[in-house]
């Protein structure tokens, strides 16, 4: 093999590697947490105010290095109709301000999906890797229109996926 053609074939087989690298579904890599959501996980000024019958599974996967958050609810049972969802900033005992917007009220419901943060929900860098390294501090939550202020709620986790 000439050294013309040994060239050659080391740039196409690089080119391939980085179409696989750039194909790769949004969702791989990243940090993922996998959370039940229950209406006994809701709270209100420290008082159960939720969907007690409600439940489902948010599987969610932050990943610092591409900027974005993807996630995808699951078996989502007993609820009315869903009006959002988010990732909120507080601790389990506590509600907090939406910092990641799955779907916001007046949007359309989308159960799985990727977000690289809007113009009132921004995400950055510190945020995502907060979230990753903290994430004892953030929830998900679903809003539906019999519970706006949330229905079902699961606080994330390090190292525990239920």
């Amino acid at each position: 093999m000439t050294p013309k053609t040994r060239l050659l074939l080391s740039f196409t087989a690089a080119a391939g590697l980085i179409g696989t690298a750039l194909s790769a579904p949004v969702a791989e890599g990243g940090r993922k947490f996998v959370k039940s959501l229950t209406g006994q996980a809701e709270l209100d000024g420290g008082r159960l105010t939720a969907d007690m019958d409600g439940r489902g599974t948010a599987q969610v996967t932050v990943n610092v290095g591409q900027g974005r958050v993807c996630w995808n609810l699951v078996g989502l049972a007993n609820l009315d109709p869903l009006v959002a969802s988010h990732i909120h900033q507080a601790p389990a005992t506590g509600q907090g301000p939406i910092k990641i917007s799955f779907f916001n009220f007046g949007e359309p419901i989308d159960l799985e999906g990727c977000t690289e943060g809007s113009t009132q929900f921004p995400i950055d860098r510190k945020l995502l890797e907060d979230v990753v390294q903290h994430p004892e501090n953030y929830y998900v939550n679903v809003h539906t229109s019999a519970f706006p202020g949330g229905a079902i709620r699961g606080q994330l986790s390090r190292g525990s996926q239920d």
